[in-house]
């Protein structure tokens, strides 16, 4: 990697014995895609991107790189910080190290942690609460690094065990203006039963604190032997950079399951629903990154449902961050309608899912929202967030 302040890029090179490998796995399938052992060929980043897409999936974002911020005494951490001292808990297969011989974390804080100690969720609790309230990490904090650093997305998270199978921890976050946890387990309660592919989910209060939990899907346990399966997002499966989202539409993503996908014909209906499950409960955070493929042993599938989150608004236009249809970003059924042949649904079949799942979400919304303990004053706010559904339903 070349991190030159105008021309930062990397380049990347398959070893030969992986090459051979009966097993092998494109680490990024749109970039860095496998070819001949005899080829000896040696990849370079488009201009514009630091890194490759798929390597990028595996680093921490968001809440993992204020964790490294803080831990670093307020110094920025580099893309290489960030690939080196992902751990364990890391999205997908990938392992990285700074020789061949080996994965091993190298962390820029100066000091390694415990990776693999297992925290309670009552230290984890507390510890990513006092995380958000302080200048620097003390000793004490810094276990926390183990657990949390090494994933995705900007809410504060942490890996965790239930029963000795891994799970996500999802917890508030001191700025949220609602209940982001106890809002986010509804929703997908609700995602499940209009059918869409939704991994288990588990909640707690413990020390006064929600947490939201979900279980993870890049793990499978064969009896105690964890295998990591390989993940890219939406953003790597398009070679797409992360200011250029709103350019592209779920019918892009159609075009890469048809590409990429084993099992195209599911997983087009599954997207198509899931862009209408947006729709119906104003989900704008849907970016490329909030969409996952997973490797199956011969290609790509759509992940399990995550980060699905209703945003209450004012006005009474929607719109979504990915194209819908001809009207692009316009977050109205009829755009989603009108789009349905790039999902391979026809007219009438289209209208038909978009009935069930309207009267669906019409006649749930609530009532889960309240099995989620949320007062009377937060399902009156986030009701605005339901009025497609609701509406002539």
């Amino acid at each position: 990697m070349t991190d030159e302040p105008r021309n930062k890029y990397a380049t990347f090179a398959y070893g030969r014995r992986y090459l051979e490998r009966a097993n092998r796995v494109s680490v990024d399938p749109i970039a860095l895609p496998l070819h001949d052992v005899r080829s000896n060929q040696t990849f370079r980043t488009e201009e514009g991107f630091a890194i490759f897409g798929g390597i990028r999936d595996a680093a921490p974002d968001g809440w993992g790189q204020y964790l490294m911020y803080k831990a670093m005494n307020d110094r920025l951490p580099s893309e290489i910080d960030l690939i080196l001292s992902s751990g364990d808990h890391r999205v997908g297969a990938l392992a990285f190290g700074p020789t061949p011989v080996q994965p091993e974390r190298i962390t820029p804080w100066g000091d390694e942690d415990a990776p693999g100690e297992y925290f309670t969720l009552e230290e984890l609790a507390d510890a990513t609460e006092r995380a958000q309230h302080v200048d620097q990490l003390d000793d004490n904090l810094r276990r926390l690094l183990t657990a949390g650093s090494s994933l995705g997305g900007a809410r504060p998270k942490a890996a965790t065990d239930i029963d000795g199978q891994p799970w996500i921890a999802k917890f508030q976050a001191r700025n949220d203006s609602f209940p982001e946890c106890r809002v986010e387990l509804a929703t997908m309660r609700l995602a499940q039963e209009c059918g869409l592919n939704v991994p288990p989910l588990e909640f707690r209060h413990v020390l006064g604190r929600d947490i939201y939990l979900i279980k993870r899907f890049d793990r499978i346990d064969h009896g105690g032997h964890i295998e990591r399966r390989p993940f890219a997002s939406g953003l790597t499966m398009l070679g797409a950079h992360e200011s250029e989202v709103s350019l592209y539409s779920y019918a892009d993503l159609a075009a890469v399951l048809r590409q990429h996908g084993t099992q195209v014909r599911d997983d087009l209906y599954e997207l198509f629903r899931r862009m209408l499950f947006n729709i119906l409960v104003t989900n704008d955070d849907d970016h490329l990154r909030n969409h996952g493929f997973l490797f199956d042993g011969d290609g790509w599938r759509l992940s399990p449902l995550y980060d699905v989150v209703p945003k209450p608004q004012i006005g009474l236009q929607r719109r979504l961050v990915l194209g819908v249809g001809p009207n692009g970003r316009d977050a109205t059924l009829e755009n989603a309608m009108a789009g349905a042949a790039s999902f391979d649904i026809g007219p009438e079949d289209a209208k038909a899912i978009v009935r069930e799942m309207r009267a669906i979400v019409a006649d749930r919304w609530e009532a889960l929202f309240r099995d989620a303990d949320l007062s009377h004053a937060d399902r009156k706010r986030f009701a605005t967030c339901f009025r497609l559904a609701s509406e002539d339903a």
